[in-house]
This record gives C-alpha cells, structure tokens and sequence, in this order.
C-alpha cells in the first residue's frame, strides 16, 4: 500500500514542495496519508496550528495526544515523538505569534465601549490570549481604566475605548 500511495502523491505533487501544500481539507480527512519525502513534519505542524485556532482552550495534554495520534494514522511511517515536539513547538510559537499581532491590532483600535464591535474584540481577546492580568480597557473620553466589565452599567456606553 505505502508504495501506491507515494506514487500517487508524486503523480499529484501532494506535499512534495512549499508550493504544493496538501489542503487543509484533506489534512483533516482521518484516511489521509502522507509518506516519508513527502512534507510529514509540514503537514503535522499545519494540522497542529489549524486545531490550536479551532480550539483555542483545548487542554494541553489532550492537544499533544490529538496531534500523535494523527501522527500515527496520517505519516508513513509516523515521526517519532521527539520529530512531533518540535513541530508542535513550532505551531504554538506560530498560532501565539498570530495572536499577539491580533492583539495589538485590537489594542490600537478605538472601539466604542458595548458596540457589537467592542464585546466581538472583548469576547475573541478573552479566548485566544492566555495571559489576562494585564488585559483591561481604557475609557479615552474619561482618561480612566475601567476595571470590571458590567453589560448594564452606561457609565462609558458610547464612549471610545480601547482594549490594552
């Protein structure tokens, strides 16, 4: 079987170079195979990075089992555990790098405090960044920190923000 597979992937170029990357729709297909000279390690990190963003508050352990387990059924023959550290490594420094772009887009945005813009911002802030103690929200029309998020209180409504 591995030997009709990596014919199959030389005929298509799947996975052979950066240009032809497998889709991520075919990297969630659980009868995928990649094989060996194929971009394995590319293909685990991608799956890696796309689970991290689908779900951002998924437990670390059951992260790291989910990505050795697609190790084992997706790559002929499978990376070893020490290859899929580094690549789960490399996918939560590129996903935490993303975010952190993301937030300091938000951060210099001006938002108008209880706009659907601004619980959106809130609400995406809250699950993807894991570090929470500095996080707050300066009212700029009062020049004041707004230290507990209250739907009901209009004390700021319509004022603009900003998420810091």
């Amino acid at each position: 079987v591995g030997d009709v597979v990596k014919k199959i992937c030389e005929k298509y170029k799947l996975g052979i170079d950066k240009e032809n990357k497998v889709s991520m729709k075919v990297l969630m297909d659980n009868e995928t195979k990649i094989v060996e000279g194929h971009n394995r390690h590319e293909a685990i990190m991608r799956y890696a990075e796309s689970i991290m963003r689908k779900y951002p508050r998924m437990e670390n352990q059951i992260f790291r089992d989910m990505i050795m387990l697609k190790n084992n059924r997706m790559c002929v023959p499978p990376l070893d555990e020490k290859e899929i550290e580094i690549q789960i490594e490399c996918a939560v420094n590129y996903i935490e790098r993303q975010l952190k772009d993301e937030y300091d887009v938000i951060k210099s945005t001006k938002f108008k405090y209880g706009s659907t813009e601004f619980w959106q911002a809130y609400d995406n802030y809250g699950k993807n960044i894991n570090t929470k103690s500095d996080f707050g929200i300066k009212c700029l029309e009062c020049n004041k920190e707004i230290k507990e998020i209250d739907p009901f209180d209009n004390t700021h409504k319509g004022h603009k923000v900003i998420l810091k």
